[in-house]
């Protein structure tokens, strides 16, 4: 009699978390495919659990497997996103790979920016629903996906999770995709001289010149700031290089600035890549 009500007892208690358990998210292979995209390829998550790699290919963002995670220490960690517990978002509730976070993804008017649907968790009716939501383009190895507050569809609060560009399907496309849009030749001689191609010029930055307190130091910012302006008004970009120990302040700050930066393990400096028409 002991031993039945044991039974009974652990069947009940299973059954219940059975009941509670969320539901799966669509599998990959269910949604459909559009036309390859410059964000196609491999992204960890930056921001939650820092081991899940995810894959954007044609139209689709779905999980693929779990890493080690990044050090709490990293500066690579996304900490402007701030992650509420009771609103976890899709990405950090994955399980199986393949399963989809967010589809139909596509192009919009800003190179920066992609359009599509993402899913969330609706926690008071235990399914996962679909909210418009943009894929922004942070840098050139960062992403952030932003789902706007929805009322209408149950998301009360907006729901923010950033990724790191793990490797890309075509980086020719999506290098491409960043560049700004090239002014119209209006003579012969213009267009020479546009085809010719681009000019790229490195200038390395020492740290202790780059950095101050841990921050960005003011001279290295207005430097920073001056050049860009002037690659701009050429037509052209810039782009900086970071050592793998960059504090996670001179990261935010590059980026506040709107550089694009890129993490290379072999340099103990900074690089500020300049390149112009």
């Amino acid at each position: 009699m002991y031993l039945n009500i044991c039974f009974l007892i652990i069947v009940l208690v299973f059954t219940g978390m059975g009941c509670a358990r969320r539901p799966p998210l669509p599998d990959q292979t269910a949604i459909p495919v559009s036309q390859p995209l410059p964000l196609d390829g491999s992204w960890r998550l930056s921001s939650g659990h820092t081991g899940s790699i995810f894959r954007i290919d044609k139209g689709r963002m779905f999980f693929v497997d779990k890493q080690k995670p990044l050090p709490k220490n990293s500066p690579l960690l996304n900490h402007a996103i701030i992650k509420n517990p009771k609103n976890p978002s899709a990405a950090d509730l994955v399980r199986r790979p393949g399963e989809v976070i967010m589809q139909d993804i596509q192009k919009t008017a800003n190179p920066m920016i992609y359009s599509g649907q993402a899913f969330f968790y609706d926690a008071k009716r235990r399914l996962f629903a679909l909210s418009a939501a943009e894929l922004q383009i942070s840098t050139s190895t960062s992403l952030v996906m932003k789902i706007p507050p929805n009322p209408a569809a149950g998301l009360m609060e907006e729901i923010s999770d950033g990724f790191l560009r793990e490797s890309l399907d075509n980086q020719a496309m999506f290098d491409q995709a960043l560049l700004p849009p090239k002014p119209t030749p209006k003579s012969r001689s213009e267009k020479r001289s546009r085809d010719a191609g681009m000019d790229r010029k490195v200038i390395p930055i020492p740290m202790d010149k780059m950095e101050s307190g841990g921050q960005l130091s003011k001279s290295a910012q207005d430097f920073i700031e001056q050049t860009l302006k002037e690659t701009q008004a050429a037509n052209g970009w810039i782009n900086i290089k970071l050592p793998v120990n960059a504090p996670d302040a001179v990261v935010r700050n590059l980026k506040d600035l709107g550089v694009d930066t890129q993490v290379d393990n072999h340099i103990s400096f900074y690089e500020l890549v300049i390149v112009k028409p």
